[in-house]
């Protein structure tokens, strides 16, 4: 199912709280319905008392299983509702139920989602950094579809095609982050194309039933690079910038794998020492020479999504490293240092992921992934022993907010 949401003033109110609150919230995934519910079409929006079939390809009933507080559905929280709930939309309803409908002109509140200022976090109970695996790193893994949901490709139009030398992250419907030295000088070197829902480049869909990657095409003007970046001065940080999609990113109702953003350090904090990161990316998995044929044919240096784990390295200690002895304290993130395990050229703008910590110092597996950092520069030969280094999320955070429109 595809969903898009816009606004509109005009709405349904039930003043019959006591009947749809005995309507069957069952579904097939244990889940429970969550009446009403309010979708946004186009021009309408319709506030639904009981389950739909409407937008199901199938023609199955379905509902809401969590929506904000103004009622509206948090995207991709659904569920089919169970074949012994009888109540769908095209099924008998109590003459006390569709009774009570009127009209309105109360104006609804907006899906906060739709808007380029959104900033989704936990704390308010949204959907952000989960890993939807229902069903290239140096020394790393390879993702399974819908494992980083949230990760974005960025493409370089040259020689009349596409090449993906650039990561990014999704941080909401409308924006998604990545590096400043990704968007570079010149037309060859400049962000063109952003790419989402992807997992193995060159596959047309990554697995049965699942939608073809969402692909935007990119102007300079939709590049935000941080105006303090200087390219020839990577230890001077501010090494961040942000790309604005020119749609939303439609992802009420993708078939699995649905996009989802990143979570934010909005509120909860994720900075821990001893730390072990997360770094996903298509970036090189080996130090061996790169192969032009295979790279003419696909477009990116490893054609499947690569993830590794990586442990924190305290400033202190990277700053023994005589090639980072002019990093900036605060502005940089160091992580790595582990022979073989390390992200790598064509990682660059990607993310450092982490989860919030137990009392103890370990990760809480099942909370979703913040971005902690941005991956930025490290050593010529990868996996060498070194630490990768990251731009820091938690410095620019007030930057990042400024930056967003509507």
């Amino acid at each position: 199912m595809k969903r898009s949401f816009l606004t509109l003033v005009l709405g349904l109110t039930c003043t019959c709280d006591l009947a749809w609150s005995q309507m069957c919230r069952e579904t097939v995934t244990g889940e429970e319905c969550q009446f009403p519910f309010i979708l946004i079409d186009g021009v309408r929006q319709v506030r639904y008392f009981r389950c739909t079939t409407d937008y199901d390809e199938a023609k199955r009933p379905w509902c809401s299983t969590k929506t904000h507080p103004n009622r509206t559905h948090i995207i991709g929280n659904w569920a089919y509702c169970a074949k012994t709930c009888s109540n769908n939309r095209n099924s008998f309803v109590p003459k006390s139920l569709t009774s009570s409908f009127t009209t309105t002109t109360t104006p609804i509140p907006v899906d906060p989602s739709t808007l380029g200022t959104w900033l989704p976090n936990l704390d308010n109970n949204e959907s952000c950094g989960v890993d939807l695996n229902s069903n290239q790193i140096i020394g790393g893994k390879t993702a399974k579809v819908g494992q980083f949901p949230y990760l974005a490709l960025l493409g370089y139009w040259r020689r009349g095609m596409y090449f993906y030398a650039c990561g990014g992250t999704l941080i909401n419907r409308r924006y998604v982050i990545t590096a400043a030295h990704c968007q570079g000088s010149t037309p060859p070197k400049r962000v063109r194309q952003v790419v989402l829902g992807e997992t193995t480049v060159g596959k047309e869909v990554d697995c049965l039933g699942c939608s073809p990657p969402l692909k935007f095409e990119i102007v300079d003007e939709d590049v935000i690079v941080h105006e303090n970046w200087d390219p020839d001065r990577f230890q001077n940080g501010d090494d961040i910038a942000l790309i604005r999609l020119p749609r939303l990113v439609d992802n009420g109702f993708d078939r699995y794998p649905q996009i989802i953003p990143i979570c934010l350090p909005w509120v909860v904090g994720v900075s821990d020492p001893n730390s072990v990161y997360s770094v996903a990316g298509w970036g090189r998995t080996d130090n061996q020479p790169v192969s032009k044929e295979e790279i003419k044919s696909t477009g990116v240096l490893s054609t499947s999504l690569q993830f590794a784990q990586v442990p924190w390295v305290s400033f202190t200690e990277c700053r023994k490293f005589q090639i980072y002895a002019g990093l900036k304290r605060g502005k940089h993130i160091c992580a790595g240092g582990v022979q073989g395990i390390d992200s790598c050229s064509g990682d660059s703008g990607g993310p450092l992921l982490a989860q919030p910590k137990t009392a103890y110092g370990n990760a809480q597996k099942d909370l979703p992934y913040f971005l902690r950092g941005i991956v930025s520069f490290g050593t010529q030969t990868c996996g060498s022993g070194y630490p990768g280094v990251y731009t820091n999320i938690d410095m620019y955070l007030d930057w990042i907010q400024d930056q967003l429109q509507p």
